[in-house]
């Protein structure tokens, strides 16, 4: 592999299968063919760096860094798993084939072009810079569902020169504001989701502006009330998802929209809370259609007011309601051994769908009473009966039965 090391506003130009290694200190143009070649350029000058010679079919694998202050122009042609570093601060257009390439730009001033001819590509960006940045993912094929944006650092975002990309990871460390609008949809296959994954110190994002477009947005993080997220969906007609893992939501803000939107409440993460919380179903939690809890999940479900919803319980999920519960709320049994708490029979008003023997509802301020009945009678209506010496009470459920 020869080693060439270029002076300031000097040509490089070899088009075979040579492998190169290239250093600069701007001001260069350099031009290499199919070989696998390691470039790297410093200084202030801008540099323009073509490597594959627009062959399509070249397979290599390139590496470019920039660490200087020039305004570079790098085309890497071909199909090759590429790497290109622009730590420099300033303003560079880099366009790549259609590999799975990945991509870090610097957290300078100056403003980034970044073109992919398909997917499978991760783009490492600040949150301080992506306002400003013009990243197009598989601007040539609208493959990009599968490309990745990976935040480095938190702050607050508004990516309204984003498109094509699926997966927006945002940074842990600090509260993250992601504005997604209409165009970042754009270059997804018909149907994609964008799905945003949450950062560890709060996060607000809203698809208010999203007409057409489905969001998915998940935490994982063990979180706090003190690092609340505010996740606002599209009015477009996508089922948007709001996935949670086991955490005190006492804080968040869920808002859905004109979809059939999804609210999912997970297992707790390593360092979880034993069960999450969910607070205000109906006031802080808004517009679902759905709240899965899903396998194996325990939740506490606290303020439940008037919203229409169906809650299903799945395999092995432990689901408990304290407080009032509006009847507008239906209850599904999904899985087996599934657990329903009520801490306030008198309060529920709720209809139980699904249950069936090994699943279990405990009225738990009602002791056990060897004496006491069950009793299902017309219309499906749960008549639990305790009888102490000197006093009766009888709380009534409505349960159907899953066949």
């Amino acid at each position: 592999m020869p080693t060439v090391n270029l002076a300031a506003n000097q040509m490089l130009s070899d088009t075979t299968l040579t492998n190169y290694t290239v250093n600069g200190v701007g001001g260069n143009i350099v031009t290499l063919g199919d070989g696998t070649d390691v470039l790297t350029f410093i200084g202030a000058g801008s540099n323009t760096l073509t490597i594959g010679n627009g062959d399509p079919l070249d397979t290599s694998a390139d590496t470019v860094a920039l660490n200087g202050t020039g305004n570079n122009t790098i085309t890497v042609n071909g199909s090759g798993n590429n790497t290109v570093t622009a730590a420099d601060t300033g303003g560079d257009t880099i366009t790549v084939g259609s590999g799975s390439n990945l991509i870090t730009l610097g957290a300078g001033s100056g403003l980034d072009t970044v073109t992919t001819a398909a997917g499978l590509n991760t783009v490492f960006v600040s949150a301080g810079t992506i306002s400003g940045d013009t990243l197009a993912g598989a601007s040539t094929t609208g493959l990009g569902t599968t490309n990745v944006l990976d935040l480095t650092t938190a702050g607050i975002m508004s990516p309204a020169r984003v498109t094509g990309f699926g997966t927006y990871n945002l940074a842990n460390g600090g509260p993250n504001t992601l504005a997604l609008v209409q165009a970042n949809f754009t270059d997804l296959l018909v149907g994609s989701a964008i799905t945003v994954n949450g950062g560890n110190m709060g996060n607000a994002v809203n698809a208010a502006l999203v007409t057409s477009g489905t969001l998915v947005f998940n935490e994982i993080n063990p979180t706090t009330g003190a690092d609340p997220d505010i996740i606002t969906g599209g009015p477009g007609n996508g089922a948007d998802v709001f996935s949670f893992a086991q955490n005190n939501l006492s804080a968040d803000t869920v808002a859905g929209n004109t979809g059939i939107d999804t609210l999912e409440l997970n297992v707790a993460q390593p360092g979880g809370v034993p069960f999450g919380t969910v607070s205000g179903l109906g006031t802080t939690f808004t517009n679902l259609a759905v709240i899965d809890v899903n396998a194996g999940a325990n939740w506490l479900f606290t303020a439940t007011a008037a919203s229409v919803d169906s809650i299903n319980l799945a395999a092995a999920a432990t689901a408990e309601f304290s407080g009032p519960v509006d009847p507008s709320h239906t209850i599904n049994f999904t899985g087996a051994a599934a657990i329903l708490k009520i801490d306030s029979a008198t309060q529920f008003g709720a209809q139980i769908n699904g249950f069936l023997p090994g699943e279990t509802i405990d009225l738990t301020a009602v002791a056990f009473d060897a004496s006491g009945t069950a009793t299902l009678g017309a219309g499906n209506v749960l008549a639990v009966a305790e009888r102490h010496r000197y006093t009766s009470h009888t709380r009534q459920l409505v349960v159907g039965l899953r066949t």
